[in-house]
C-alpha cells in the first residue's frame, strides 16, 4: 500500500496562484524539475540546427512515457537517484561536446522528460487532476526547451560556447556532489 501513488499535499507554486496556473509554474519553482528542464534546453541548444522541434517532441514523448511507466509501476519514484544521474549525464554531455548528436541529444532530453514526469503527483487523486498536472508541466517544459534551446543554439562566439560548457559542468557537478553526499550518508548509516 505504501508504494501506491497518493495525492500531493495541497500546495501552491506561488502563494495565491492556484489551479492550472500553479501547475504551469510548478516546474519553475521545483529545483529538481527546473534543473532537468534547463539541462534539456542546454542539450537542445548544443544539437545541430533544425533539431529544436524534435527536441521539444522528445521531451513531450519522454514525459508521456515516464508518466505511463509510473502509472504501471508505482514504485518508480523510489529510484530517487534517477534525476541526479540524468542531470549529471546531460551536464557532462553539454560540457564535453561542442555539438551533441541528434540521437544522443534526443535520448537525453526524453530521459529528462521521463524522470520529470515520474515525479509528478497531482493535488487530488483523480484522473483529471493528474492530466492537468502533466499538461501544465508539459507546456512549461516544452516552452522552456524551445525558448532556451533556440537562444542557446544562437550562441556562436567562442566565449559563449565556453560559458555553455561551464554551465553544463556546473549542472554535472551539482548532481555528482549530491549523489556523493547521499551515498556517503547511506554508507555511514549501514555501517
Amino acid at each position: 500500500m505504501a508504494l501506491v501513488p497518493a495525492a500531493a499535499n495541497a500546495h501552491e507554486a506561488v502563494p495565491g496562484v492556484t489551479g492550472f496556473a500553479s501547475q504551469l509554474l510548478h516546474p519553475l519553482v521545483d529545483t529538481e524539475q527546473l534543473f532537468l528542464l534547463v539541462a534539456a534546453a542546454m542539450v537542445a541548444g548544443r544539437m545541430r540546427p533544425g533539431t529544436l522541434v524534435s527536441a521539444m517532441l522528445a521531451l513531450v514523448a519522454g514525459m508521456l512515457a515516464g508518466k505511463g511507466l509510473h502509472l504501471m509501476l508505482p514504485w518508480l519514484p523510489l529510484a530517487w537517484y534517477a534525476p541526479l544521474v540524468t542531470l549529471a549525464l546531460a551536464g557532462l554531455a553539454v560540457a564535453a561536446f561542442r555539438t551533441i548528436s541528434a540521437m544522443s541529444g534526443l535520448a537525453l532530453i526524453a530521459l529528462a522528460g521521463a524522470v520529470i514526469a515520474i515525479a509528478i503527483v497531482p493535488e487530488q487523486p483523480t484522473g483529471l487532476s493528474l492530466a492537468s498536472a502533466v499538461l501544465g508541466t508539459l507546456l512549461t517544459g516544452a516552452a522552456l526547451v524551445l525558448a532556451g534551446g533556440a537562444a542557446l543554439g544562437r550562441v556562436q562566439s567562442r566565449w559563449g560556447g565556453v560559458a555553455l560548457r561551464v554551465g553544463g559542468a556546473w549542472l554535472a557537478a551539482i548532481a555528482l556532489l549530491n549523489l556523493a553526499l547521499v551515498w556517503q550518508t547511506l554508507g555511514g548509516a549501514v555501517q
